[in-house]
């Protein structure tokens, strides 16, 4: 109790100054019309202000789930115009008996571009359906290949890799190449084993060839930035521009080829 009377003799001027504070402004609000509209009008706007913050605040927290619906969505499209090619002219009861390709998205959790061979994280893996050596896009091309996978987990070969190796072919002279990484830049990869006789023009579109089980034909990778002969052999080594900004993923989708172990074991009796 001594504590108590000791503390209101501290801070008891205070208390009762805000107590008339109070008293006031309740006085001045219920007793003037003016004063009332404004406190009124005031309350309502800050209302709205904490409103609009707090929808704001739980809209951020459901970005998440909207995000992996889109990418679930963007995949099943994808996946359509993937196959479009094949089934366009085919009648409905035969369309699924030659779909080849079908699409599971995925987030990107972790993305190395500094290294000399950088790989990809993804929170997808055998679980989920994920296996070693499929292919990994997103919307704007190619991204790379799966190499390694645990139970909701799996690593891909980034393009931005040594390793890279992919079979990719000019648009419009239909010349095949193999794409690789020299190490250098994030944005640009090379065409390389293109013979010396071909004709090719800056600009020109470099397509993936569709001669692997890894990735669909006709998936857009980039433009020639620069041609080059090669002295050592006498081929054209050509400088691509990427369509895709590897440095910059949130989702990818992983490519499962449903016909890969027919022609892989077709292959193989050659």
């Amino acid at each position: 109790m001594q504590n108590l009377l000791l503390l209101f003799a501290r801070v008891g001027n205070l208390i009762l100054f805000i107590v008339l504070e109070i008293l006031c402004i309740y006085l001045i609000v219920n007793y003037n019309q003016e004063q009332k509209g404004i406190y009124i009008n005031s309350s309502n706007i800050m209302s709205a202000s904490m409103l609009k913050r707090y929808n704001s605040f739980t809209e951020y927290l459901k970005l998440g789930d909207k995000n992996d619906r889109l990418a679930e969505e963007n995949s099943k499209l994808l996946e359509e115009l993937i196959n479009l090619k094949s089934v366009i002219q085919l009648p409905e009861e035969k369309v699924d008996s030659i779909r080849r390709f079908r699409l599971m998205p995925a987030a990107v959790i972790n993305n190395s571009i500094n290294q000399k061979n950088n790989k990809i994280t993804i929170n997808k893996g055998a679980d989920q359906g994920i296996k070693k050596g499929q292919g990994v896009i997103n919307n704007e091309g190619i991204v790379g290949i799966i190499s390694d996978v645990s139970s909701n987990y799996a690593t891909a070969i980034s393009l931005l890799n040594l390793q890279t190796n992919i079979s990719v072919k000019l648009k419009r002279t239909k010349e095949i190449g193999e794409l690789q990484w020299d190490g250098r830049s994030v944005k640009r990869l090379t065409m390389n084993a293109v013979p010396p006789h071909v004709e090719v023009l800056q600009g020109d579109s470099v397509i993936t060839s569709g001669y692997s089980t890894i990735f669909p034909g006709d998936l857009f990778v980039g433009v020639v930035e620069d041609v080059k002969q090669d002295k050592r052999n006498g081929f054209l080594s050509l400088e691509v521009l990427l369509n895709n900004d590897i440095s910059r993923l949130d989702y990818v989708y992983v490519i499962e080829n449903l016909k890969a172990m027919e022609q892989l074991e077709l292959e193989a009796d050659e």
